[in-house]
């Protein structure tokens, strides 16, 4: 692909810098290069310095422009329209089409994105009954009597408060691997709820790594994660609502994250090239383009991202401040975590996804690992939504991310 030449959409010149600021956020991810062309000069090295971006369409001499039979166009027309439009526009779009690419540098994370995806024909036809699902299973869910039918891991024993109670996931995939369960229905779940769950997974960690000088039962397990998957679609076997709890004492973290870590202060990282936190500039380069938002909180800011790299559509990352004890969270860190998954089921229709808390790790404190923060990932689930790109590693998105950006940032100022 090659990239387009930067066009500005409108003469700028007289706007103040706030005014200009703005603009730049609410210009379509579409229009990127021009959100960048019209960054400051360091905004604008910053953001290249994170991020590599491509845009390809019909106009740009590279062969990828469409025509169509006869016979096919109402089809696209009717398919394909969108509001306002003229069938002739229609098939105009649809013969040059614009596509973004979005690399990080860094990461080696990518997000292809064009929203005629969103109307593309599928031959899936299941009926989509989770809902109906999850009544359905209660009557036999072992999650629903965990002291009676669910199993035990002796050295840690059950955790439980009047929101949730933990045990031993049956199928281990990391060292310690347990569970905690809250309420059957995942549409119940509430801020209480959530927060009763980091708390406990926070005192299996305890348990594990040990506390206030008292030796645990695994003081090497160091590398943690707390997840979720929501629903059939995103890889869960229960429809009772649930987290995972995941300790290893391994010599990397866990993929991702390890990749987040290496990508920041590794021996070819972002620390290592520029001198500068790879997570901060990151966050930087979303927050000039209108993706970012800060929590602001005592104990620092707590960062949200409306990924450009999500893994699939709807993907968000928070970020949190680190302290000295890695398993210490600030209460408004957790908080967005969960003012996220609400935003996401009540007010966009997300019903299933996968969560995935990252901690630093719990054993080590070398320099080494300064620059790794507590890290939420949010990412919408559906039916087959892994493909070829996928499966190479890039993500293939319909859904531009400034389409709920902004509600997002709304809805957690309003919570905070």
């Amino acid at each position: 692909m090659t990239s387009t030449t930067i066009e500005r959409r409108e003469d700028t010149t007289g706007y103040t810098t706030y005014e200009r600021k703005n603009y730049i956020r609410e210009l379509p991810l579409l229009e990127l290069p021009q959100a960048i062309g019209l960054l400051s000069p360091e905004e604008r090295a910053l953001f290249n310095r994170v991020f590599e971006i491509e845009v390809s369409n019909g106009q740009d001499g590279n062969g990828s422009r469409m025509d169509f039979p006869d016979q096919m166009r109402p089809w696209v027309e009717d398919r394909f329209k969108r509001d306002g439009e003229t069938p002739e526009e229609t098939l105009e779009t649809m013969s040059n089409q614009g596509i973004l690419v979005v690399r990080n540098r860094f990461t080696k994370e990518g997000g292809i994105y064009n929203p005629n995806r969103l109307n593309r024909p599928r031959d899936i036809t299941r009926p989509d009954t989770y809902r109906q699902d999850i009544e359905r299973t209660k009557e036999n869910c072992s999650f629903c009597d965990p002291t009676n039918q669910t199993p035990e891991t002796i050295a840690i024993g059950r955790f439980s408060d009047e929101y949730n109670q933990s045990f031993a996931n049956l199928t281990k995939f990391a060292k310690y691997h347990e569970i905690i369960a809250g309420s059957h229905n995942p549409f119940d779940k509430t801020r209480d709820i959530f927060r009763s769950q980091i708390a406990i997974a926070q005192a299996i960690a305890r348990k594990v790594v040990g506390d206030n000088g008292v030796r645990g039962i695994d003081p090497a397990a160091q590398f943690m994660m707390v997840g979720e998957n929501q629903g059939p679609d995103s890889g869960a076997s229960m429809y009772h609502q649930h987290k995972q709890v995941m300790l290893s004492a391994e010599s990397m973290h866990f993929p991702d994250a390890e990749r987040w870590h290496e990508a920041s202060a590794g021996k070819q990282g972002y620390r290592v090239e520029t001198g500068r936190d790879f997570t901060s500039d990151w966050f930087l380069a979303h927050e000039m383009v209108g993706l970012g938002f800060r929590v602001p909180d005592v104990d620092g800011d707590v960062l949200v991202a409306a990924s450009m790299t999500p893994k699939k559509d709807y993907g968000v990352t928070v970020i949190g401040p680190r302290f000295k004890d890695p398993l210490h969270l600030s209460q408004r860190f957790i908080d967005t975590c969960w003012g996220v998954e609400e935003f996401m089921m009540m007010e966009q229709g997300v019903e299933q996804f996968n969560t995935a808390l990252y901690l630093p790790p719990l054993s080590r404190t070398d320099a080494y690992w300064n620059d790794f923060r507590p890290m939420f990932v949010f990412t919408r689930r559906t039916k087959s939504d892994m493909g070829i790109m996928e499966g190479a590693g890039t993500a293939v998105l319909s859904v531009d991310p400034k389409s709920f950006a902004g509600d997002l940032f709304s809805h957690l100022q309003k919570a905070a």
